[in-house]
């Protein structure tokens, strides 16, 4: 019941229905409260997905890049081109050596592809092959300290060569962890 019927029934001087007039302005009261009170949930609960997104956009794009970066350092060293060498972070040890020194690189296992990478440069140089029976050779372009590292299974293996420094003499004490 609208309010002009109510106000017609009361100028014909009839009685509206309490009862009717109470539950229909309950039910109108009802409807108006909730059409204005469902978008304000919704543009809470958007507001706060849109936090929660940005708060955990920041983390998922740096892990991403990451993955990327160590994808494409795995790709690099299965081309060859050793750029970026596997993860770009070694904890493994290192051996010293003083710049133009000539150094001779062998193994008690052998290896087939050996890399050297300065410990600073992102970018490593392939020594050749050594095995047993075969010593590489390389002169250091700067002194620093390096890792010596198995080209077919992308690992460190400074602490597994014996490094022979100019002259012959086998330097293993220059070999840090």
């Amino acid at each position: 019941m609208k309010k002009n019927d109510i106000f017609r029934q009361a100028a014909q001087h009839e009685m509206p229905d309490i009862e009717q007039v109470r539950k229909e302005c309950i039910e109108e009261l009802h409807t108006t409260h909730s059409s204005k009170r469902y978008p304000a949930y919704f543009a809470a609960i958007a507001v706060v997905t849109v936090v929660v997104l940005c708060m955990c956009i920041t983390p998922v794009r740096s892990f991403a890049a990451d993955m990327i970066e160590h994808i494409q350092a795995l790709i690099d060293v299965n081309n060859d081109s050793v750029r970026d060498l596997v993860y770009r972070k070694y904890s493994g040890p290192t051996v010293y050596l003083e710049k133009d020194e000539t150094v001779s690189i062998y193994s008690y296992t052998g290896y087939e592809d050996v890399y050297i990478l300065p410990a600073e440069a992102k970018e490593a140089e392939k020594l050749g092959a050594i095995s047993r029976d075969v010593k590489v050779s390389y002169k250091v372009p700067y002194s620093g300290e390096y890792y010596i590292l198995d080209g077919e299974n992308k690992e460190n293996i400074t602490d597994r060569v014996i490094v022979e420094h100019e002259g012959g003499a086998e330097d293993n004490m220059k070999i840090s962890q």
